[in-house]
């Protein structure tokens, strides 16, 4: 892991200097950066562009088009994850912004999962990057009527086929509706090789799938289970890897969502307000 993980600057910094930061560390922290959603999206526009929806139909909405949301409900502890790894086109950067951080509790998890990589045994890595998973979703309406504003079956599977030429993933993504009920099923990699840093990164969905057996569910591409103890060895040394962010008013978490997963601890009380935004690297940036 990198000495200071995640960097730490000031949100007035030269863009050019966070983005090495970024590179480098795979997490930037900028301390007194925002705390209006106002201030949030003109930030992250510096960074980003293309800005997705969460289908999650419980996250408050903070922007018009809906790209500016709520984090995930409850105060339950929620395990270490890359945003939406289980499907295709997935987000480069996500960005969390602390309007109201919590009395008690609810520091957002963080871990460099190219840290976990170089820490895995080099047999453990083999195995990983031998492996392709074949992740299955399922959204009931109020989902992808979120995710793609869509008012039918048919208007949705023609959004979905739309994201998927623009990604360039419709070989590895099969989609159907049952009823009013989309499946999806992807095939990506175990390992993935960060968009932005270049480092190969265990940052997918897998050990939050181990906690949540109601939500995505992945499968080696040959239909057996992912191995038991790939996976337990991965979740203690990425354990080990994980560090807090205990949040102050005004501070905005940039990860490269590729190389890094988050997570949460359990928040006691209810005044704990974070932001969330999730788009791609501008070009210019690359």
């Amino acid at each position: 892991m990198s000495a200071m993980f995640p960097a730490v600057a000031t949100w007035n910094q030269e863009l050019p200097a966070i983005w090495s930061a970024l590179r480098a560390s795979g997490a930037v922290l900028l301390k007194e950066a925002a705390t209006t959603p106002a201030e949030l999206e003109a930030l992250t526009s510096r960074f980003a562009a293309r800005f997705r929806v969460h289908q999650d139909p419980s996250r408050r909405r903070f922007s018009a088009d809906d790209t500016t949301q709520g984090v995930s409900g409850g105060t339950e502890r929620i395990g270490l994850h890359s945003e939406r790894a289980y499907l295709p086109a997935r987000p480069e950067l996500l960005f969390f912004g602390c309007l109201t951080p919590p009395t008690s509790g609810g520091a957002t998890t963080l871990c460099d999962g190219a840290a976990i990589v170089e820490a895995l045994p080099a047999e453990h890595v083999q195995r990983w990057e031998e492996m392709t998973l074949l992740w299955h979703t399922t959204m009931e309406r109020p989902m992808w009527q979120r995710l793609w504003s869509a008012d039918s079956p048919v208007d949705a599977t023609a959004a979905m086929d739309g994201m998927l030429e623009r990604a360039g993933e419709r070989a590895r993504t099969r989609h159907w509706f049952e009823a009013e009920t989309m499946h999806i099923e992807y095939r990506t990699s175990s390992l993935q090789r960060g968009s932005i840093g270049g480092k190969w990164a265990f940052a997918n969905y897998l050990l939050l799938q181990e906690e949540d057996p109601t939500g995505p569910a992945a499968r080696r591409a040959d239909g057996s289970p992912v191995p038991s103890e790939l996976l337990r060895h991965a979740a203690a040394v990425a354990d080990g890897l994980t560090v807090d962010i205990r949040w102050q008013r005004g501070d905005v978490l940039l990860i490269d969502n590729t190389r890094c997963m988050h997570g949460r601890r359990a928040i006691e009380g209810d005044e704990r307000l974070i932001l969330v935004r999730m788009g791609d690297a501008r070009p210019e940036l690359a």
